[in-house]
């Protein structure tokens, strides 16, 4: 992929936002509005910080590079 950045999704729960968007078990998340993911650990205050709305995620799947509007649940 050329880079050390972003988090590689290992699992989807059923009726999450993920599953609910075809994210995908796999999945290399890059980007959330535009803003690179650095690590991991980087990622759930993310979420935390727009829990209730709807974000934008760069994925790279296999040699493709899609963008995914996914609905945050609120509190997530």
């Amino acid at each position: 992929m050329g880079s050390n950045k972003g988090v590689k999704v290992i699992l989807v729960v059923n009726d999450s936002p993920a599953f609910n968007n075809d994210v995908l078990v796999g999945d290399i998340l890059l980007t959330i509005n535009g803003r690179p993911i650095a690590s991991p650990e980087t990622l759930g205050p993310r979420f935390e910080e727009l829990s209730g709305t709807t974000v934008e995620l760069g994925i790279m799947r296999g040699e493709k590079s899609i963008a995914k509007l996914v609905s945050l649940n609120p509190g997530y």
